[in-house]
């Protein structure tokens, strides 16, 4: 079954860090991956698409990762049993955003870690 991941970043050097990172990881390409430079183009893409991880920064432009999230409670929205992965550079900050569909990665990070906490959000039920 291919899972699709939504990748918000808008940093490009990060952002192709993490799509060299889930290449990497997907000889059987199981993993159907979606990038968005903002948090706009990210939410236009949740509204449309069902995606079973979304990777996001939290200080993005135009939306940023913590509005992003809240797209998780509009009863509209394909995606509810979404889980989620917060990129940030301070997780005390988004401590608040912490349950059982987000996890968080404080950045910088390396890819074994990144990829490691990935597969955990993937495989978990």
């Amino acid at each position: 079954m291919t899972k699709k991941i939504m990748v918000a970043e808008d940093n490009d050097q990060l952002r192709e860090m993490i799509q060299m990172i889930i290449e990497g990881m997907d000889n059987d390409s199981s993993f159907k991956v979606s990038y968005a430079r903002n948090g706009l183009e990210a939410y236009k893409e949740l509204r449309n698409e069902k995606f079973d991880v979304l990777i996001t920064d939290i200080n993005m432009p135009k939306i940023d990762g913590e509005a992003l999230l809240e797209i998780k409670q509009d009863p509209n929205f394909l995606s509810h049993h979404m889980k989620v992965l917060v990129l940030a550079g301070d997780p005390k900050a988004v401590q608040h955003l912490y349950n059982d569909d987000v996890y968080t990665l404080a950045k910088p990070f390396d890819a074994e870690r990144f990829i490691k906490l990935l597969k955990i959000i993937l495989f978990s039920k």
